[in-house]
């Protein structure tokens, strides 16, 4: 059977609600691509009122359904971690090579 999301009739909706937002996730307000349903109703997917679709990044509609894992953080957590690694490797690199100047001084 042919998924309904194939269908022309929901890639017209699909079309005109990612015109709406502006190709833009309303979550996070990223360039996004996928129409999320916020509820379904009707008795097909195309049926469902505008107000309950929205366009969404693969990001935030992957985090909709409960399918992230640690790999989908967003870019900015990740830089944030690896700059607080480095910086946290480089102020042990920094301590090691004080320290012991440091203690010399008071011996």
């Amino acid at each position: 059977m042919k998924s309904p999301y194939k269908d022309r009739r929901w890639k017209k909706v699909a079309k005109r609600i990612r015109k709406r937002d502006r190709h833009r996730c309303q979550s996070c307000g990223r360039k996004g691509y996928h129409v999320h349903h916020l509820a379904y109703e009707g008795a097909n997917i195309w049926d469902t009122p505008d107000h309950l679709l929205e366009t969404r990044c693969d990001h935030c509609h992957r985090g909709a359904h409960g399918k992230l894992n640690i790999f989908d953080a967003p870019r900015k957590y990740f830089d944030l971690v690896v700059g607080s690694l480095v910086l946290f490797l480089f102020g042990l690199f920094i301590l090691s090579w004080i320290l012991p100047e440091v203690l010399r001084l008071f011996k």
